[in-house]
């Protein structure tokens, strides 16, 4: 009788628990409901990205020889070959010419900054007299492959399919903390219609297919021209409703515990865009294994971790957003550290913070970063600073080749070697108040 009394009991304590737990759910999904249909649409919105080419092995490429205008910023410029770059790029070695391969996420695209970093770096390697003498070298010629929003796990396609058929001397491979746990994604621009209107969106996907029938992506209106405000309310309605449409409402999937506490189990919230390898420990283990393959690719590789404004510049716990993003990213950092540690990983990772001037302190860090952006890309001037300290960099690891002849490119002389015995990788300290 008391084992019927305590299973009853324990029957009415989970089916309250679950009537006080789905009832929160639908609260929560409500909520997401709305806020979806709230969301400021934008037309023409190519601020974080310009429209991108489907490519299967690669993710996606620009569109090639295109200029994309900008308010208030300088345009964005891609090349002959889909790079972000306002020089030509060439399969063909010139005499003497030492080649530079960058992988790089948004912080080597460099959106409505007036210079990507790894052009400002060409300029000054080839400024260089002095290492261009001790390296028996002509010039420098660096190919910017960098694609926003792309992580490690990308690059070794991107090196593999993109970068390799330049031949390069060495590759340097400039990341941010979050590009630790960043999925394969997948681009596409999208014709759609509606009432007659004809528009475009670009989508990002971090599963096959990209198309709008693969509810693992998100999506934002790349191209229209709507004749009048009627018209352009006709498309941002359109395009609400097909953000929503995507969005698996009914399903048993527990949603609200994936969103808050999912990440540790690695569980995925279906309801919000989700770019990230979960749980983080899997992250780490799949990072690292992208990183020896991009070493085994390629005889030379550079690793630089590259700081971002909220890891110098420590936000306000007040910033609850910014605060939390900090936080997950010294999880994650520390996390990658303690993997690379236990799998006896011997992989270097170059901290570009000691190439970075010494600060006076915070209010003139503030100044090398966006903090209009969550993840605080570089201004103007950090991009030119960290042209300078990727240059100061190779100063201290390129090596004169054994044996040149500066009658020809790579197929008559030998590679720079790389010095690669310098300090191993740390977690960048912070920049204390003035």
């Amino acid at each position: 009788m008391r084992a019927r009394r305590l299973l009853l009991k324990l029957a009415l304590a989970l089916a309250a628990a679950l009537t006080v737990y789905y009832t929160a759910e639908g609260v929560y999904r409500h909520g997401r409901y709305r806020e979806l249909m709230a969301t400021d649409i934008r037309l023409n919105d190519w601020a974080e990205c310009p429209p991108c080419m489907f490519h299967n092995t690669l993710g996606f490429r620009y569109y090639p020889n295109s200029v994309w205008p900008l308010p208030r910023h300088p345009p964005i410029r891609i090349n002959n070959h889909s790079h972000v770059s306002p020089r030509v790029d060439t399969f063909e070695q010139s005499q003497g010419e030492y080649r530079i391969g960058v992988l790089a996420d948004s912080f080597g695209t460099c959106w409505r900054r007036a210079q990507a970093w790894p052009i400002t770096l060409e300029d000054l390697l080839n400024a260089d007299e002095a290492l261009k003498a001790q390296l028996g070298v002509r010039t420098f010629k660096v190919i910017n492959g960098a694609m926003d929003g792309t992580g490690i796990l990308q690059w070794p396609s991107v090196l593999e399919h993109d970068l390799s058929r330049y031949s390069p001397d060495l590759i340097v491979a400039s990341f941010i903390t979050h590009d630790i746990d960043r999925r394969f994604s997948w681009r596409a621009t999208i014709p759609c219609e509606v009432n007659g209107l004809a528009y475009q969106l670009g989508i990002c996907t971090w599963s096959l297919p990209a198309d709008l029938s693969n509810p693992d992506g998100d999506f934002q209106v790349v191209a229209a021209e709507p004749k009048n405000r009627s018209e352009a309310e006709t498309i941002i309605r359109h395009v609400r409703r097909l953000r929503v449409r995507r969005v698996p409402w009914f399903s048993l999937y527990p949603e609200l515990f994936a969103k808050r506490l999912g990440h540790r189990f690695g569980m995925r919230p279906r309801l919000f865009r989700d770019d990230t390898v979960r749980p983080p420990e899997r992250a780490a283990q799949l990072c690292l294994a992208a990183l020896h393959q991009l070493n085994a690719a390629h005889p030379h590789v550079l690793f630089a971790r590259n700081p971002i404004g909220i890891e110098i510049c420590p936000p306000d716990p007040a910033e609850t957003e910014l605060w939390d993003e900090a936080e997950f990213g010294r999880m994650l950092w520390r996390t990658f550290c303690l993997a690379r540690e236990q799998s006896g990983n011997d992989l270097e990772i170059i901290e570009m913070l000691d190439y970075l001037p010494r600060s006076r302190g915070i209010q003139e860090v503030a100044t090398w970063f966006d903090f209009g952006q969550i993840d605080g890309h570089f201004s103007d001037k950090g991009a030119a600073l960290y042209a300078e300290a990727v240059h100061r960099m190779l100063k201290e690891r390129l090596v004169r080749p054994t044996n040149v002849d500066q009658r020809g490119g790579r197929g008559n002389r030998q590679q720079a070697t790389v010095n690669t015995q310098h300090s191993m990788g740390s977690p960048a300290p912070s920049v204390s108040p003035d």
